[in-house]
């Protein structure tokens, strides 16, 4: 297997970045439409990881369109992608609630 993989690297690696654009495309897909039908966070939180879905979803079809440019910035854009959501997964935690089963067994 590893002999195929090194004997077409550029195939290979095309695969591989139409692969990752596809991953990033449903996470992105599930992410907008997770936000939508979630009414039970605050509005910004909510926008702001619809945003992040839509940007994910824009970062796909970029790299699906082109994955001649894909390959040259595929590091930026998933960089990109990854701080959107380490900072979405930050907001959760700054104004995320306490999950009902801890909050039993610690006796809250």
């Amino acid at each position: 297997m590893s002999i195929i993989v090194l004997s077409f690297l550029v195939g290979t690696t095309a695969f591989l970045i139409i692969l990752l654009a596809i991953a990033l495309l449903i996470d992105g897909i599930a992410r907008v439409i997770h936000d939508i039908e979630n009414k039970t966070s605050r509005s910004w939180s909510r926008m702001f990881r619809i945003a992040s879905g839509v940007i994910a979803i824009v970062l796909a079809l970029m790299i699906i369109a082109s994955p001649v440019i894909g390959a040259a910035l595929v590091g930026i854009l998933l960089g990109i992608a990854l701080l959107i959501i380490g900072i979405e997964l930050i907001a959760r935690g700054v104004s995320g609630r306490k999950i009902s089963s801890l909050a039993r067994s610690k006796g809250e």
